[in-house]
């Protein structure tokens, strides 16, 4: 089996809160490009991911050679055959960004091949996991903070996590201290 082609999507673009931690704006909108990996013998991995059109033209331009012809069950070949075509674009950012949604729709094609969730492929042994509520939410006021950690015990999370960060301690101590 072989990768034949890598198709993605325009970019979709979701209106959303603005968001900040205590290093980031995370804007108003969130940007989506659906991925897919197609493969010689039908079989075709789906991914949703964070990007925008530089991930796009990045994938195309700059993974997409790298990928394309490559067997999809070797997907650790195809990692570093990424990561190295890419390394002098940096660790972060649209690179890492691209090179991951490629890698999760390889891993989405060797479930399908292998009949299994991915989670098993690597490993995971749990049917369930715990979760939390959380936010990106440094931007909030106290109050606001409050009903959203209020409404995330509300919905049954067993467990919350805020942000802090401020260069003022004493405002992530007033967080802090608002829910207790």
């Amino acid at each position: 089996m072989k990768i034949t082609d890598i198709k993605l999507t325009d970019p979709i673009f979701l209106p959303w809160k603005l968001q900040t931690d205590s290093i980031n704006n995370l804007g108003t909108s969130f940007t989506y490009t659906f991925c897919q990996v197609l493969t010689d013998e039908g079989i075709t991995g789906f991914v949703p991911g964070r990007g925008d059109t530089v991930s796009r033209g990045f994938i195309e331009e700059v993974l997409k050679p790298y990928v394309v012809g490559e067997d999809p069950m070797n997907n650790e070949r195809i990692w570093s055959k990424m990561y190295w075509a890419s390394f002098n674009n940096g660790r972060r950012g649209a690179s890492m960004i691209a090179l991951s949604i490629i890698d999760n729709a390889v891993w989405d094609i060797k479930g399908k091949i292998t009949g299994q969730p991915v989670h098993k492929l690597l490993g995971g042994f749990q049917d369930a996991v715990n979760s939390y509520g959380s936010g990106i939410n440094l931007n909030l006021t106290n109050e606001q903070l409050v009903k959203q950690m209020t409404d995330f015990v509300k919905d049954g999370f067993k467990a919350v996590k805020m942000k802090i960060g401020n260069r003022d301690k004493k405002l992530d101590l007033e967080r802090i201290r608002s829910l207790e």
